[in-house]
């Protein structure tokens, strides 16, 4: 499933980050990042990923922790934004697990 066919929720409360949901695997998100130009790069924690092209940084986590807004589930696969190295104040969440 290619990023631009999927459904995305976006959710947020006053003081947290905007929290968008997607319906596509975080490895979906990732080879569509890479069929787009951006580089993927390990990190030194496990199955930790990054990916970077002119400027724009989409960095990968296994599972999120959660840790800030109620109704949130825990245990989902996590992605957030940085544009010239600052966080944009964007997650993804990526509900569809393979």
């Amino acid at each position: 499933m290619r990023a631009n066919s999927s459904q995305f929720e976006k959710w947020a409360t006053r003081n947290s980050s905007t929290q968008i949901f997607a319906n596509i695997s975080q490895e979906e998100a990732m080879i569509n990042l890479e069929r787009n130009g951006f580089s993927r790069h390990a990190t030194s924690q496990s199955n930790v990923y990054y990916f970077e092209k002119g400027g724009v940084r989409y960095n990968f986590y296994p599972r999120s922790t959660y840790r800030g807004m109620r109704d949130v589930k825990t245990g989902f696969p996590l992605a957030e934004i940085l544009i010239n190295e600052d966080k944009v104040g964007i997650k993804i969440r990526f509900c569809l697990i393979k």
